[in-house]
Parts: structure tokens; sequence; C-alpha cells
């Protein structure tokens, strides 16, 4: 048998979750833009804008890098009011997250018996409720999606940019441990291997001599 308020509580746990699954695709679509602009791909682009854990750094620093690159004014202004609106949907979504909610049988605000979701603590997210909370999770999950299928839009538009340089383009290739192996010899007369690139251990040494033997 369910507890008292376990429906409540359930569907009040079910629309925080959707908020910040939509957060969660936004923030990974300003990666993407990231990524986009700069042309460093991942893991290192998630290692670089991920550097730090405030979400708040982690759009400054997209605009930064999209006031940097070479965009035309349009790009720019299609890009920079979607990270604005990141940036107001963000208040209602820490409410959503970070504040602690509770069930209650009883409503001091209204002065009303019934079972309710209400927020235990007087927190600083708190003030950020509107009385409406659920309606306001649910605008902020809509503007969510909203502003993921924006960016989705100008990632599509906008011809991929890569940081500055004499080719204008990053070299992230593995390039190979050391070069010059030696070849198998045509004659039964060795021949002297190359010298390597860098020190080798003896591990390396008698795999080369056996290769070359």
């Amino acid at each position: 048998m369910a507890g008292l308020g376990e429906k409540e509580r359930r569907d009040h746990a079910m629309l925080v979750g959707v908020v910040t699954l939509g957060w969660n695709r936004a923030v990974h679509q300003l990666l993407r833009a990231f990524t986009h602009l700069t042309g460093v791909e991942s893991p290192l682009a998630d290692v670089i804008f991920f550097g730090s854990r405030s979400d708040n750094a982690q759009r400054q620093m997209l605009a930064r890098v999209a006031k940097t690159v070479d965009l035309t004014s349009k790009e720019r202004d299609r890009l920079i009011p979607s990270i604005r609106r990141l940036d107001k949907a963000a208040v209602t979504r820490n409410a959503a997250t970070h504040t602690i909610f509770g069930v209650t049988a009883y409503d001091r605000v209204t002065d009303r018996w019934g079972v309710k979701v209400l927020p235990l603590l007087d927190q600083t997210e708190r003030s950020r409720l509107k009385e409406d909370f659920e309606a306001q999770f649910r605008e902020v999950e809509s503007e969510l999606g909203a502003i993921y299928q924006e960016l989705e839009d100008w990632l599509i538009a906008t011809p991929i940019r890569h940081a500055p340089g004499p080719d204008r383009r990053f070299h992230w290739r593995r390039r190979p441990r050391w070069r010059g192996l030696a070849r198998r010899p045509s004659s039964t007369r060795s021949r002297p291997m190359a010298r390597p690139r860098r020190t080798m251990t003896l591990v390396e040494r008698r795999r080369i001599l056996v290769r070359a033997v």
C-alpha cells in the first residue's frame, strides 16, 4: 500500500527529472557549439569546456569564444541570444534542482487540508519559485526544448570554424612513436638499424632485433 502522498511525490520527481534532462540536453548543445567554433573535438573539448564546474562560467566562455572567432555578425547575433535565454532558464532550473521539497497534508499558505508537495526550508532557491511552481517548471522545460532546437538550427546553418593558426587547423592525429625502423635485409649480411628518434627500452630493442633478423 502506498504511503501518504506517494503519487504526488512521484509526479513531482518526474517533473523535476524532465527539467533536468532538458537542461542537460541544452548544455550538450553548448558543448557542440564550442567544438563547432574552435575545432577542438572530444575528449579534449570536454576537458576544456567542463574544466569549470560552474554552468554560468561555461556559458560565458562560449560567449567569449563566439566574439573571438571570425563569425559573421548574423551568426553571432543568433548564438548569443540563445546563451542569454539559457541564463534566464537557469534560475528556474536551479530552483527545481536544489530546492528541498516534501509532502504535507496541510498547506499553511492557503490554510487548506490536502496532500501537496511544498518546499520544506526557507532557502534562497525558494524565493525564485512562483506560487504555482509546477506550472513554472513545465514552462521552463518547454523553454529548454526551444533553446535546444534553436542551437541545433544554428549548428546546421553555421559553417565550421577552426582556431586561428597558419593553416587554421588543429592537428590531433596521433603520430608514430618513432620512425626509421629497420627493414628486413635483402642479403644475408645484416644492415645497421636506423637510429630511433627517442630512447628505447630494452624490450623495444629486442623486438627490433628480432624483426631485423
